[in-house]
């Protein structure tokens, strides 16, 4: 524990720079607010004035449009001013009260440093894991000479003690700190109010959620890159080059892992293509349909469509030299012949020496004898 001397010298300090910031921050901004008004009003006449000079009328529109701007802009930014600046500044925190809060820092965190030199109070975080990802302790430094600027989280930096930054950038070492510089996110009103108000402690507690809570919407490298792409099914790094993107389920694979349609040449994984029930190569669930006669998924190739019916069947089911599908093939008539055709010659034919034809041959003869006799 730092002791209670140093502690009250580090109160000291930031009594001085929050009375210095509370001062001067009114002044300064809305001061400055109404120099830059008055420099745009008078850079706006100078144009007019010059235009009627050289009396070039058709621009004379805009340019009073612009003067009429520009001593709006004046009007409210004065109003503002007047407004905020006869409001009493809010007093100091106490010595007391400052000492509390960094009591409170180094009970939340096991301990409190204070670098004279850099003018800072540090905080170390214990090793941090967010969704399974080890990104190890962070220290939070707090520089009390900020104040003066602005008070909000430029007055804080984020150092990683023991850095485990994506592959993708070394300057990330959280999905929410980059160059050791904090996005608070919605935290930044309330980590600015907290300033405001002397509330060291609160700040402290406001920047470590942020640290303990992933973000998903708006992180400097998301948490599923930040050991690089990596391949869905084998894990393995994967390069710019060696990535195929799967467009069913949406995922990364390398050249080992990704595969393709057959049907259309999609890229697919191996997890999203079905075998075709019968050629058996893999195809994208599109590429598949349902036989009406055998109930079997078919590509595009299996597939035909019966001339009949218009039903879908399977080319190992279509008889050579007919498109019709099964069923239709059932009840259908055998196809006549071509009427220009030959007859088909009997495989048997007549034989002249028959029973009858002897008889009709013995006849003749014994009819014929005697009267060529």
């Amino acid at each position: 524990m730092q002791p209670v001397k140093l502690l009250l010298r580090a109160a000291s300090k930031l009594r001085d720079a929050m009375h210095q910031a509370a001062h001067q921050d009114g002044f300064h901004d809305f001061l400055s607010g109404l120099e830059h008004c008055q420099r745009a009003l008078r850079e706006a006449r100078r144009r007019v004035d010059m235009a009627r000079q050289l009396r070039l009328t058709s621009v004379m529109t805009d340019l009073q449009t612009t003067v009429v701007t520009c001593v709006r802009d004046l009007y409210d930014s004065a109003a503002d001013a007047a407004r905020n600046l006869a409001r009493p500044t809010p007093p100091a925190p106490s010595l007391r009260f400052l000492l509390e809060e960094l009591r409170q820092i180094e009970a939340d965190f096991g301990s409190l440093t204070i670098d004279w030199q850099a003018k800072a109070i540090s905080a170390a975080t214990e090793p941090i894991t967010l969704k399974d990802v080890y990104l190890g302790p962070f220290e939070i430094r707090f520089f009390w000479e900020r104040l003066t600027r602005t008070m909000d989280d430029f007055c804080f930096d984020v150092v990683a003690l023991d850095p485990h930054p994506p592959d993708a950038s070394e300057d990330v070492t959280h999905p929410h700190v980059k160059r050791s510089k904090l996005c608070p996110g919605a935290a930044k009103k309330p980590l600015g109010d907290a300033l405001e108000q002397g509330r060291l402690a609160d700040a402290y507690t406001l920047v470590l959620g942020v640290l303990v809570t992933y973000n998903a919407s708006s992180p400097h490298v998301a948490l599923e890159e930040w050991a690089g792409a990596r391949c869905h099914d084998c894990q393995c790094p994967l390069p710019d080059d060696d990535r195929s993107f799967c467009e069913a389920c949406s995922r990364d694979y390398c050249q080992d892992c990704a595969s393709f349609c057959w049907s259309c040449d999609g890229l697919r994984c191996t997890h999203c293509l079905e075998l075709c029930q019968v050629c058996q190569r893999g195809s994208c669930q599109s590429c598949l349909a349902l036989t009406q006669a055998s109930r079997r998924r078919c590509c595009t190739e299996c597939r035909r469509i019966c001339v009949d019916c218009e039903a879908v069947f399977a080319r190992d089911e279509q008889k050579h030299g007919s498109s019709l599908c099964p069923a239709c093939r059932s009840v259908s008539p055998p196809a006549p012949s071509d009427p220009g055709a030959a007859e088909p010659m009997s495989d048997t034919l007549p034989d002249p020496t028959s029973e009858e034809d002897l008889h009709a041959t013995s006849l003749d003869s014994d009819t014929t004898s005697p009267r060529a006799a």
